[in-house]
């Protein structure tokens, strides 16, 4: 039997939209809810502290965590053995969150001047395989 890839965004912002502003205005996605960065957090990360903020797969385990069942976990995030990056830099990763077949998640990070080198959600995407 044929399957058919629907793709259904879930949440999308774009970073350069907030270039030019306050970093507290830029929307973080944090495990289902929305908060936001201050410059006490960027200055805490680049005084050493959280760095997994800085780190794609990391942040991405973290911070999507809300989407995945609780077997899928690990105590601070998703199971490694799920999440799978395939594109990853110092502004930007792209990773899939997959249990099985039928549907998976694709994440999108990215970090900027203005973020301080901490990631971002801006992309989550559901694609789900439905027979035809």
């Amino acid at each position: 039997m044929k399957k058919e890839e629907i793709v259904t965004q879930l949440y999308s912002i774009n970073l350069k939209d907030y270039d030019n502003g306050d970093v507290s205005l830029i929307p973080q996605y944090h495990r289902g809810a929305i908060a936001h960065i201050t410059q006490e957090n960027i200055h805490s990360y680049h005084g050493g502290h959280h760095p997994w903020l800085g780190d794609s797969e990391s942040y991405i385990a973290t911070e999507a965590s809300n989407l995945v069942p609780d077997e899928y976990k690990r105590e601070d995030g998703i199971k490694i053995e799920y999440l799978k990056v395939f594109k990853k830099s110092d502004t930007l990763g792209i990773a899939t969150i997959k249990f099985n077949d039928d549907f998976f998640y694709e994440v999108k990070v990215e970090s900027s001047d203005l973020t301080g080198g901490i990631f971002i959600i801006t992309q989550i995407d559901l694609h789900t395989f439905v027979k035809k």
